[in-house]
């Protein structure tokens, strides 16, 4: 059985437990780092662009959901809903 399910969280929260530093905003296609993470989360606050990207790293991809257990999260198959729910 193949489920389409989305774990989401503050993304400030996240980079906080992922222990992130600040660096300049900048685009990435995809996700390999932390620091790709982080910039792409500014790029996406300056231009008010879309953020959905593939995580090109398992690992790390595997070390944020275990991370993301442990603060305020929600999981979901419909996204547009939680959305307002974190509006609130």
């Amino acid at each position: 059985m193949n489920s389409n399910l989305d774990l989401i969280v503050s993304a400030l929260d996240m980079l906080v437990a992922m222990k992130v530093t600040p660096s300049p905003p900048s685009d990435h296609s995809s996700l390999a780092t932390l620091t790709d993470l982080e910039q792409l989360l500014g790029y996406s606050m300056q231009h008010c662009a879309g953020l959905e990207r593939v995580f090109a790293d398992q690992a790390l991809f595997l070390e944020m959901v275990e991370k993301a257990g442990s603060i305020k999260h929600t999981v979901s198959a419909v996204s547009a809903v939680i959305v307002l729910y974190y509006r609130e």
